[in-house]
């Protein structure tokens, strides 16, 4: 009788071990009563506890077992076995087998008999898991001589030996085996249909059906693999050693990238294009060589959110089994192009170098931004340690659009379904260190438009620091520009333009403004980011804002002003803020569906000498307006046809009593006229 004791060492043992046994007639016809107890089991993160049972005598010991285990693959074990022992016939009968764990119950089908008088047989040992089965038959020790059946396994099994795995599907498969274990000779067949992952965003990928075939013979495996995914194909076929060896495998297939769509979709990106592989792998188990071609054609990218598309991607990857080449990457980015070439050594530490350039190429074409850029870069170094980007990026005529109004912000919910665990945080492993060392130029002009501001500038900088950490240094400055304010146009005295180097791109602004109006200088300034610009005024004599506005847009005093034109002065209050939408004048505008509508206020702020113009554009470059006095007096309707290069031919028709197309005085509100406007 032992009781108490414990046995281990940290971290795995027993903490608690019960023996009771009582053997009657040890020198005639034995008969043993013993019970073993272990509690406290613990090893790799399981525990529980177990218990062994032996009854009768040696030629028809009965054995039971039982086992409650806890932690195996985040879920509870209970097993169960019984068996009669015949240590003279050296064979033993088990009558029952079962074992539960999470939802699935496996069990003994039939009794199973053991023998072990010539090595270790098994006659017919059946088992069944659910609507899965396992049959095996024959001789596995010391040498194989054995026929194994497995039908309808679920997939879902492979998170015993990986937790994170969570896969749907069945394997079925067939295996007839002889000689020594570590190099038996035989058949093997696999067939796994309707594999897929459950979790993620991969559930979503199409299932995929494998069959897997393997002739084993003298330490090598002739192996045919297909793998079939809806109309995608590939194959495995060739010989590979059991254990150390040599390799000659080749690998083939086609493969429809835009199914890996199901993945990406969720972050707005999307892929095409059709992937044609033929690869051979060679050398050996240590060292394995990899050749052959893969190539794409008809792809594409689309980054929405990035608002990057590259169409016609076309690509060749080629391996000698010393080192992969990219022959060529070309692709189409708006109405430019992108090409690319390069090596990478398979041999430690693997060093790379590519080449890739960009011709008049649209990489960017978001709400915010969009432009082309042409290029000439290089990446040295190796992949194993430190690689360095260099070369030269010009950047071809930009616009960076200033939105008008900000979108709300979108809080992110950490969603977990009821029962799951709470998720840890993993590490990301970060790539290889990538230093630069880039000039960007920009010598044809970044064009900044919107709430009222239209600049072009011009400039460079260079790229320094690490990919993951930019360090820009440079500015573009301004080389014309103006904003309208409620109708003002102001034109800019100085003007730069930054970038911080991060994703998304959102400029930095900095431009100044400044205007004479009777005795007061007023100076208009936009700071801040694109996305999220300030405006600011100021004066000399220092003035209240609105007062500021008044001088500037009227030429009179805040309390001079009418009922019209204090409305005017609240809508550029509002445009000055940010993101405001109160603009009364504005909100008709956009009702009627003009591109402008105006008023302008009569003498000493009374509206009884007010003028109201309203017209929109209907042709590229041709403007039809109308304008009438507040007394219904006169009318005008104006023609405005854009010439190009700062003329534009100007003509009205109309009543008396409204002002002319051109501005000059008299004529009945009839009138042609040219004008001529420069910008510098």
């Amino acid at each position: 009788k032992l009781d108490g004791a414990s046995l281990g060492a940290a971290g795995s043992g027993v903490t608690k071990v019960g023996l009771v046994a009582t053997v009657s007639d040890p020198l005639g016809k034995r008969v043993t009563d013993a019970t073993l107890r272990l509690d406290g089991l613990r090893a790799q993160g399981i525990g529980g506890s177990a218990k062994l049972e032996a009854n009768g005598p040696p030629e028809a010991l009965g054995l039971k077992l039982s086992a409650d285990l806890s932690g195996v693959a985040g879920a509870p074990l209970a097993a169960r076995a019984a068996a009669v022992l015949d240590a003279a016939g050296q064979h033993l009968d088990v009558s029952g087998l079962t074992a539960d764990w999470r939802d699935q119950h496996l069990a003994l089908a039939r009794p199973l008999r053991v023998g072990f008088a010539d090595g270790v047989t098994l006659d017919d040992l059946a088992l069944r898991l659910g609507a899965a089965s396992l049959s095996v038959k024959g001789r596995v020790a010391p040498a194989l001589d054995v026929t194994v059946a497995l039908r309808d396994l679920p997939a879902s099994l492979a998170q015993l030996a990986a937790p994170s795995v969570k896969l749907a599907g069945t394997v079925s498969g067939d295996a007839k085996l002889v000689g020594p274990a570590a190099r038996p000779n035989g058949t093997v067949r696999l067939r796994a249909t309707g594999l897929r992952t459950t979790e993620g965003p991969a559930q979503t990928l199409k299932p995929a059906d494998v069959t897997a075939d393997a002739t084993l013979a003298g330490g090598a495996a002739k192996l045919d693999v297909r793998v079939a995914s809806g109309g995608d194909r590939m194959s495995l076929l060739g010989t590979a050693p059991i254990g150390a060896g040599t390799l000659d495998l080749r690998a083939q297939g086609r493969i429809d990238v835009s199914a890996l769509n199901a993945v990406l979709a969720a972050d707005g990106r999307q892929v095409r294009g059709r992937l044609a592989l033929d690869a051979r792998i060679t050398g050996s188990t240590a060292a394995p060589k990899i050749g052959g071609t893969a190539r794409l054609s008809g792809g594409e990218v689309q980054d929405i959110p990035l608002g990057v598309r590259l169409r016609d991607i076309s690509a060749e990857v080629a391996g000698d089994g010393e080192a992969i080449r990219l022959v060529r990457l070309s692709a189409k980015a708006g109405a430019g192009t992108i090409g690319a070439s390069g090596r990478l050594s398979l041999a430690a530490p693997m060093p790379v170098d590519l080449k890739l350039t960009a011709k008049d190429a649209q990489l960017l074409a978001s709400e915010l931004i969009r432009g082309t850029i042409s290029a000439d870069l290089s990446l040295s170094g190796a992949l194993a340690g430190a690689m360095q980007a260099a070369g030269t990026v010009t950047i071809g005529r930009t616009d960076i659009r200033v939105p008008d109004t900000l979108p709300a912000g979108v809080a992110t919910l950490d969603v977990r379904k009821a029962g799951d665990r709470p998720r840890t945080q993993v590490a990301v492993a970060t790539g290889p260190e990538i230093g630069l060392n880039v000039r960007v130029q920009a010598p044809a002009g970044i064009f900044v438009r919107g709430r009222g501001l239209d600049v072009e500038l011009h400039g460079a900088l260079r790229l320094l620091g690490t990919a993951a950490d930019p360090r820009p240094q440079g500015r573009f400055t301004l080389r014309r520009g103006s904003f309208t304010l409620a109708g003002k146009r102001l034109a800019f005295d100085t003007g730069t333009l930054r970038f911080d180097g991060g994703l998304p791109i959102d400029p930095s602004l900095d431009f100044s403004a400044s205007t004479s109006v009777g005795d007061v200088t007023a100076t208009l300034a936009v700071t801040g980011y694109a996305s999220k610009p300030k405006i600011t005024l100021s004066s000399a004599p220092e003035l209240p804002q609105d007062e500021i506005l008044a001088r500037l847009l009227f030429n009179k005093s805040a309390v001079s002003l009418g009922p019209v034109e204090l409305a005017q002065i609240a809508g550029a209050l509002a445009q000055m803020a940010g993101g405001s939408d109160f603009n009364p004048l504005d909100s008709v505008r956009s009702g009627l569906g003009l591109d402008r509508l105006s008023v302008s206020g009569g003498a000493n702020g009374q509206s009884s000498g007010a003028t109201l113009e309203a017209g929109r554009t209907i042709a590229p470059g041709v403007y039809l307006g109308a304008k009438q006095n507040a007394t219904g007096s006169g009318t005008q309707a104006t023609v405005e046809i854009d010439l190009g290069r700062g003329l534009k031919l100007q003509a009205g028709v109309g009543s008396g009593g409204a002002d002319s197309a051109t501005g000059a005085a008299g004529g009945g509100g009839n009138d042609v006229g040219i004008t001529y406007q420069f910008d510098y």
